[in-house]
């Protein structure tokens, strides 16, 4: 479920936005809650309540490893977020190309809970995403991270994180569990407890 879309396959989404509220149980996003496809521009201020794989923006950009032709550029999200597993403040789970976006809002969850992204899956479209920032508070239980919570076979570069992050297992400043996951030129000035 979305504000503006709930599922969208092969389709490029550009210069759009919403408010207001959206909930639901799984696949939930602030504008849309499943996208396969391009987002250009894009920005969100809802509040989000979900469950499993959850976004401020979008709840899962780029279903799996062989979605080449998805990614998210110069979008952000300013919403709180609540979910389960897979919870973002711009993008619950995504296996797709980001770059130059942002979160702001205050994310909860329970696993895989991420500042900015919660579950970061390996892409055939690119192993980089780049020029990210998260600053909302962040907490959960399980892989908890101030950036992502959850990546893996990925490189996180030119981006940094700065809300304050609790978890109980797994729990970072930038990044909460990384599998073969990688970092360049990337920061957190986060809290962690």
């Amino acid at each position: 479920a979305g504000v503006l879309v709930g599922k969208s396959y092969s389709a490029k989404i550009e210069n759009s936005s919403s408010s207001g509220k959206v909930s639901g149980n799984s696949t939930i996003g602030g504008l849309v809650g499943y996208h396969i496809g391009i987002m250009l521009n894009c920005n969100s201020s809802a509040s989000v309540n979900g469950g499993f794989r959850t976004g401020g923006l979008v709840g899962l950009l780029g279903g799996n490893v062989i979605s080449s032709e998805s990614k998210m550029i110069d979008s952000f999200a300013e919403g709180k977020v609540s979910g389960s597993n897979d919870v973002g403040g711009l993008i619950g789970y995504s296996a797709a190309l980001v770059e130059d976006s942002y979160s702001v809002g205050d994310v909860n969850g329970s696993k895989n809970v991420g500042g900015l992204i919660g579950y970061l899956d390996r892409s055939n479209a690119s192993t980089e995403i780049k020029n990210l920032y998260a600053s909302g508070d962040v907490s959960g239980e399980e892989s908890i991270g101030g950036l992502i919570g959850y990546i893996i076979h990925r490189t996180v570069k030119y981006s940094y994180s700065t809300g304050n992050v609790n978890g109980k297992v797994g729990v970072g400043g930038l990044i909460g569990y990384s599998d073969y996951g990688d970092v360049k030129d990337t920061y957190s000035l986060s809290n962690v407890t």
